[in-house]
């Protein structure tokens, strides 16, 4: 019987060891020490963590072992990818990997839905002072508060320059803002940086090339590749440089045309980096299109002048005044005695006319494009342009010998005037009795810029308000709203000895403006002038130049980048911005 028990007792402790005989499961293994639990989540993030109502946000997310899920409404996911929400309040998500046996890991992240702000900061940078600090302001202004630009009050100094104000970009480049002017404040900060302008003595011309015998009248262009080209009124000659390596000059082949009274060469350079060149003549030698070419190609190709064609006009007349090439490659001319606009869109091959005696509006305006006996006949009884212009927007301006501003932001089709009086808000247009509307040109925001002589000043019924005599009249236009921003007084007076065009304007990449006037600042140095905030000041700026200058030789002056270039007798001249 002991036996039996003895057995008996094995068996059920084999039982017990099995775990088997009850037919039962058998119990979990355990995990191995050291094992990689799956599923598994290695990111969930969110980006960014903090948006506004409706905006959006990242969610990215990497994980293994099992199938992604992320709750508020996204569903089903795939590791390594990234999804987009835009939750309404701020909402924490949460991802769920799950394997086969259903096992689940979670992981969260949360995106906060932050208030749209109310109000706005004004901070100032001194962008490269060397002394003092930048002023502060500690307002908040909300969208379409006007703000006082602050001035230089906490004594901002820079090694070699002078104070010149602040503008939106550190390059000066975006919109300048004077010091008491009114800042309408948008909906985001602003941040305004200093503008500096180098003290005298600090930057100056130096001479980049000598013995150019051009004569008066004398234009230079620059291409796009740098090339420099210059005319010689007296024998049809166009010479070639380069602003980079100030090669030699080296004549172009003539054009083979026979000098007439006191022709002249106005220069442009095309997209092909070519020159094309407009020709005039004296008042009693009148240019025949048809007959003897108005504008000249150079083709590059077979190195030969080539005439344009030009599909409409009146002529006579005294030929091509100004020309000038837009950044699109569009090329613009203007026409003495002749109310026409010419526009090639072909680098200078052939031209189309605009008679802005029909396309301008034909009334509510003082002064229309100007009309003038040119020959003593009616036939010739048209129109001067006096400057051409194209502004960084393509938009084309021509300026009169009455001292009209007309302009096209439309490639020519339609055409009006621009010209408005900064003193007097009523006036309609801003002309000049006795002619010579010269430099045109713009400021880094786009405001055109428009430099001449005595011009009469009308109200809005076209009465005569007020004339400035002496010539110092500076007129800033709106692009845009075509109204008048502000006007400088402190130029030079014009001079007008020549009736031809006795100033020109050009603008560096950085912004600065610089000014031929054709008036002597002393002696015999016919004026250049500098301005470093927008037009608003000038300050005389011969330094370096030792040479006189050529009367009338203001074509010459060009720009190429940060550096200009003008002609002196027979010296070019160099200016580069520091």
């Amino acid at each position: 019987m002991a036996v039996v028990n003895r057995r008996a007792l094995l068996a059920l402790s084999l039982c017990g060891l099995l775990a088997n005989c009850d037919h039962g499961s058998p119990p979990p293994i355990p995990t191995p020490p050291g094992a990689i639990p799956t599923p598994a989540v290695s990111a969930f993030t969110a980006t960014p963590t903090g948006v506004t109502a409706g905006a959006a946000a990242s969610l990215a997310y990497a994980f293994t072992g099992g199938n992604g899920m992320i709750d508020q409404g996204v569903g089903a996911v795939t590791s390594g990818s990234a999804t987009s929400v835009t939750p309404a309040t701020s909402t924490t998500y949460t991802l769920t990997v799950t394997d086969a046996g259903g096992v689940s890991v979670t992981a969260h992240a949360t995106v906060a839905v932050v208030s749209t702000p109310t109000s706005y900061a004004v901070t100032y940078n001194g962008n490269g002072n060397t002394g003092g600090t930048p002023p502060s302001d500690n307002g908040r202004y909300a969208t379409g508060a006007a703000v006082t630009v602050l001035g230089n009050t906490s004594g901002l100094t820079r090694t070699g320059y002078n104070f010149a104000g602040w503008n939106t970009r550190a390059d000066g480049t975006g919109t300048s803002e004077a010091a008491g002017a009114t800042l309408m404040m948008g909906s985001a900060d602003v941040t305004l940086q200093a503008t500096w302008s180098a003290q005298a003595g600090t930057a100056a011309w130096t001479a980049f090339m000598t013995g150019v015998n051009t004569g008066n009248y004398t234009s230079m262009a620059v291409a796009a590749n740098h090339d420099l080209f210059i005319t010689n009124r007296t024998n049809f000659t166009v010479y070639k440089s380069n602003t980079q390596t100030g090669t030699a000059l080296v004549a172009l082949p003539n054009t083979g045309m026979t000098p007439i009274g006191a022709q002249f060469f106005k220069i442009t350079t095309n997209s092909l980096n070519e020159p094309v060149v407009g020709v005039f003549a004296g008042a009693n030698q009148m240019q025949n299109a048809p007959t003897n070419p108005l504008i000249f190609r150079f083709n590059s190709g077979s190195n030969q002048w080539v005439p344009a064609t030009i599909n409409t006009g009146v002529w006579p007349n005294l030929g091509i005044f100004d020309i000038k090439t837009a950044p699109d490659g569009t090329i613009w001319a203007g026409v003495k005695w002749g109310s026409w606009i010419l526009k090639s869109t072909d680098n200078g091959s052939s031209f189309t006319s605009y008679d802005l005696n029909t396309a301008l509006p034909a009334s509510g305006h003082a002064d229309y494009f100007p009309i003038y006996v040119g020959n003593g006949t009616t036939s010739n009884s048209v129109g001067a342009t006096y400057s051409v212009g194209i502004s960084p927007s393509n938009v084309v301006y021509t300026a009169t010998e009455t001292g009209s501003l007309f302009y096209s932001a439309d490639q020519g089709a339609n055409w009006h005037p621009a010209s408005r009086d900064y003193t007097n808000p009523n006036s309609k247009m801003v002309r000049t009795m006795t002619g010579n509307s010269a430099g045109l040109g713009f400021t880094a925001d786009h405001k055109v810029m428009l430099f001449g002589r005595g011009r009469t000043l009308y109200n809005s019924s076209n009465q005569v308000t007020a004339l400035n005599s002496d010539g110092n009249f500076f007129v800033l236009v709106d692009q845009v709203a075509q109204t008048t921003v502000n006007g400088a007084i402190n130029l030079p007076p014009y001079s007008w000895g020549s009736g031809l065009e006795c100033s020109r304007i050009v603008t560096l990449a950085n912004g600065q403006l610089l000014l031929h006037s054709d008036h002597a600042v002393s002696g015999s140095q016919w004026g250049m002038y500098v301005s470093s905030d927008d037009g608003k000041s000038w300050q005389p700026f011969n330094n370096g130049i030792t040479s006189a200058f050529d009367l009338n030789q203001t074509s010459s002056l060009v720009a190429d980048g940060n550096s200009a270039f003008v002609l002196a007798s027979g010296t070019i001249w160099k200016y580069t911005a520091p």
